[in-house]
């Protein structure tokens, strides 16, 4: 009989993205976002689909801001 060894995470995967990308995004980038998004367009390109998105993210957060 085999050992077996069963695993679960201490965290969920939300928390562990939101580490991650922090820990790349100050490695990186300085902490700093609009450079990192600026880098991922210039490298990776953004589709038409992508774009509208984040133009709604954007105005989603100026509304939610007041602005």
């Amino acid at each position: 009989m085999r050992n077996l060894q069963l695993f679960s995470a201490t965290i969920d995967k939300v928390a562990a993205r939101h580490f991650e990308l922090h820990r790349m995004l100050r490695r990186a980038f300085d902490g700093a976002l609009a450079p990192m998004m600026q880098f991922l367009v210039d490298h990776e390109g953004l589709s038409p689909e992508d774009a509208q998105y984040l133009r709604k993210l954007a105005d989603k957060v100026e509304k939610h801001q007041g602005g």
